[in-house]
């Protein structure tokens, strides 16, 4: 018999900690899986969210309303990348932000935010061009985050 796909599970505020989990019921639904949490007499549990294999559930995400705790460049996915890739960064107040992409020579490729942001969590993409519209060769370039109190770069691999 081959092994279940794992299943991550969370429980909401409307679920309690001290529940016993009996088992975890996948089916087939149509061309998607389906999941239910269920107690030790197959009945459902409310209050329990899970996440089916391939499903990834992410900081920003699970955060829903809340603000980050400090500024951070988070990051990029996929890192390498053709032809896209998204860039992942946090601000913690409102005002002024800067995200640029430089080459390795220090030179500024393209600018993809330059102006006032709400706090929270944000995402931009980069299409792997420079300003003028051209493609970027590949190589390996930096994300350059800026703010009026917090500056971080990011090294991220463009291959063509």
């Amino acid at each position: 018999m081959p092994a279940e796909p794992p299943v991550g599970v969370r429980l909401t505020e409307t679920a309690t900690s001290d529940i016993r989990l009996e088992k975890i019921a996948l089916q087939a639904v149509g061309d998607e899986d389906a999941a239910h949490i269920v107690d030790e007499d197959g009945d459902r549990m409310p209050g329990i969210e899970f996440a089916l294999p391939g499903e990834v559930t992410t900081a920003v995400a699970s955060a829903g309303d809340a603000l980050p705790f400090s500024p951070a460049l988070v990051g990029n996915f996929p890192n390498p990348f053709n032809p896209t890739t998204h860039i992942r960064f946090a601000v913690t107040e409102p005002g002024p932000v800067t995200l640029s992409i430089y080459n390795v020579t220090g030179q500024r490729v393209r600018v993809l935010v330059e102006g006032d942001v709400a706090p929270g969590y944000h995402q931009v993409p980069w299409d792997g061009r420079d300003a003028s519209g051209a493609n970027a060769a590949s190589g390996v370039y930096f994300v350059h985050m800026l703010t009026s109190s917090f500056t971080d770069a990011h090294a991220i691999a463009l291959i063509r």
